[in-house]
């Protein structure tokens, strides 16, 4: 899998982000599959489940809402576990890692 994965150009700019190693990239180009399909980031974001559906009744409109969870559950388990790996890592560089930090300074939990 890790030879098939080097043959593509997306694996490149996959295994450039921190968090992403030899073992998840192919995992997750082989959940993504042709990354063209995707119009967007928010789409890709919504086949991996971790948008957030809106929650509306009438005039009330919540704020406080959690991912629908509709998505790739195997593509989201990979994504947090970048995410973890970021957070291990602590590359005081990286934008993710960065805005990870402020979000936990405003009391935001770890799992944001």
């Amino acid at each position: 899998m890790q030879t098939l994965a080097e043959t593509l150009p997306e694996y490149a700019v996959l295994r450039s982000m921190a968090g992403v190693g030899d073992r998840l990239g192919p995992l997750i180009l082989a959940e993504i599959g042709d990354i063209r399909r995707f119009h967007s980031g928010k789409a890709l974001n919504a086949y991996a489940g971790n948008d957030a559906p809106p929650y509306q009744s009438g005039t009330f409109e919540s704020h406080n809402r959690h991912i629908s969870k509709r998505g790739n559950a195997a593509l989201r388990k990979y994504c947090f576990e970048v995410m973890q790996a970021l957070k291990l890592t602590r590359p005081q560089d990286d934008p993710v890692y960065l805005f990870l930090l402020k979000k936990e300074q405003e009391g935001k939990q770890y799992n944001v």
